[in-house]
């Protein structure tokens, strides 16, 4: 069986499956992922030592980068949720000792309740 004559996915498997030591480009026209990815996994098969100690050597740090990156992002988006949950707990807490005020509290007690400073509470 020759590639041009490979016409389902199943002949394209048993044609790649029987020639995969000699193949080193993708011989059907569909170029589908699945067999790209094959191809991949028998190229790093055909590897020389050397060259397959250097390309797992890359792959590390490639895989490394990645979850350096995605580390980042993720402390990165915990901390900004947490200041802005501090923010939004001290805009409460400001709003209500200014409902407060306005209802007319001593600024003792507001200071108090709030836990907000005194000269906080005068500001507002």
């Amino acid at each position: 069986m020759e590639a041009e004559n490979c016409h389902t996915d199943f002949e394209c498997w048993i044609y790649l499956l029987k020639h995969m030591e000699t193949l080193d480009r993708m011989p059907f026209e569909a170029k589908k992922a699945v067999f790209k990815k094959l191809l991949e996994v028998a190229d790093v098969e055909n590897m020389t030592p050397d060259e397959r100690e250097c390309y797992e050597e890359s792959l590390k740090a490639y895989r490394d980068y990645v979850n350096t990156i995605a580390t980042a992002e993720r402390i990165s988006r915990e901390k900004g949720l947490a200041e802005g949950e501090a923010k939004g707990e001290v805009k409460g807490k400001r709003q209500m000792a200014a409902y407060l005020k306005k209802e007319g509290l001593s600024t003792e007690m507001i200071a108090r309740s709030s836990g907000l400073s005194v000269e906080e509470i005068e500001k507002l």
